[in-house]
């Protein structure tokens, strides 16, 4: 049967013929597929990785960098501390004068400028 308009429906040769896929398409189908790939199994090792983490989390192998950052702010300011109190208890326990105490008071300085760029050197670098 005939169109009445002359336009649409099968016309012999018309077309591509059948089963026919452009090779253009083909590679970007496999393309696309080999990405799609790439990324399931970065979001795969990612997966086992977080996975991973929570385990240790969860069996104390493994402390949150802020937790381990607090312990620390917290240890350095008692040693800090300790320092600067060890002149006036040297000085009250063992009696010594004035004059060695800021001797002792000059050296602890020294050493905790020492501690403190060690430290940061340290925490630059990790």
């Amino acid at each position: 049967m005939e169109n009445i308009t002359g336009h649409g429906g099968h016309r012999q040769g018309a077309g591509r013929p059948a089963g026919a896929i452009r090779s253009d398409h083909t590679e970007r189908f496999n393309k696309a597929r080999a990405d799609k790939e790439e990324q399931s199994a970065i979001l795969k090792k990612l997966e086992v990785q977080e996975a991973d983490a929570d385990l240790k989390k969860s069996m104390g192998d493994l402390v949150p960098r802020d937790e381990v950052e607090r312990g620390f702010a917290t240890f350095v300011s008692t040693v800090v501390m300790m320092l600067n109190t060890l002149p006036d208890i040297i000085e009250r326990d063992a009696g010594i004068s004035g004059e060695a105490v800021a001797r002792i008071r000059a050296s602890l300085d020294k050493v905790r400028r020492e501690l403190s760029t060690k430290l940061e050197a340290e925490f630059r670098t990790s």
